[in-house]
């Protein structure tokens, strides 16, 4: 299956990261880091697949982080169910001088006949 990124979910998403992407909303005097992000494309697109049908696609996610542990939630628009809802987690040690990144994530989808 052919991959395409289209030039307008490219713009798109590069415009809206630069206006609202990984910037920090708060930082709490316990080190706890929240961020938050919002996108508006022209397709979602997952591994070489249009998620949304080749239409727009609505998304948005909040992250909080602490020392080496993370958290957040992600959600999209897609065609095929009312919704996508990413949780995930992990941890990020360095051991030496390995940098790792250890983490789990569901990608759900809620009130989907599937």
């Amino acid at each position: 299956m052919k991959s395409i990124i289209k030039a307008g979910m490219l713009g798109t998403a590069l415009g809206v990261t630069a206006l609202c992407g990984g910037s920090a909303l708060a930082d709490d005097a316990s080190g706890v880091s929240f961020s938050g992000n919002i996108a508006l494309t022209t397709d979602y697109v997952f591994r070489g697949i249009s998620q949304s049908d080749n239409t727009v696609a609505v998304s948005g996610g909040f992250d909080a982080t602490a020392g080496i542990f993370y958290a957040g939630t992600w959600a999209s628009s897609v065609s095929f169910a009312p919704m996508e809802w990413d949780l995930y987690a992990g941890i990020t040690p360095t051991l030496g001088a390995v940098s790792t990144d250890i983490g789990i994530i569901a990608y759900l989808y809620p009130s989907a006949d599937m």
